[in-house]
């Protein structure tokens, strides 16, 4: 068999299916390899689709790059955020504690001057009084700054009238008639 018939015979199985066109391309860079040419197609299609693979990788990596550097600064970002809130909480906080002692201040300086009056109360006023004046110095010594001069004398009155209601069981009482009484007028 000639070469012209051999080449007659391949044209004729590639113009009838596409399939014997892929063999053949597969048959001619099987021959080119093993010829002593220094063509290597496997070893250059291997090549363009390794190349193919790392550059996609590779582009890839960098976009992760970035989007980790992204990251990283929307990160710092919320870091500086969460500070400035802790910031602002902490102020309100600190605000409400010192509302919360100026209001202790009133009722303490209220109670030594209804005393002073002579105005007779429970000792559940006195308790609650005393409470006042607990919360009151606690935050006078955690925050030194704090103006406390003004309670130093009506708090010893306090406890001085609290504890001579104690001893001769003087504390303002009601009665049942008392307060059946008042809410019947």
């Amino acid at each position: 068999m000639g070469v012209d018939k051999l080449i007659g015979e391949i044209l004729n199985v590639l113009s009838i299916n596409a399939s014997g066109i892929v063999l053949f391309i597969i048959f001619l860079m099987s021959i080119i390899q093993i010829a002593p040419i220094k063509l290597n197609p496997w070893s250059w299609i291997a090549n363009k689709i390794s190349s193919g693979i790392i550059g996609t990788m590779s582009e890839s990596m960098e976009k992760i790059e970035e989007d980790i550097k992204s990251l990283k600064a929307d990160v710092k970002n919320m870091k500086k955020d969460i500070n400035q809130m802790n910031n602002e909480i902490l102020d309100v906080r600190n605000k409400i504690e010192e509302q919360a002692a100026i209001t202790a201040r009133v009722r303490i300086l209220r109670m030594n001057d209804e005393l002073l009056r002579a105005t007779k109360h429970t000792k559940e006023n006195f308790d609650h009084c005393l409470n006042d004046i607990t919360l009151y110095d606690e935050y006078c010594k955690e925050h030194p700054k704090f103006r406390d001069s003004m309670t130093a004398l009506a708090t010893e009155n306090i406890k001085n009238v609290y504890r001579e209601c104690l001893r001769k069981h003087s504390f303002l009482s009601y009665s049942k008639n008392d307060i059946i009484n008042n809410y019947e007028e």
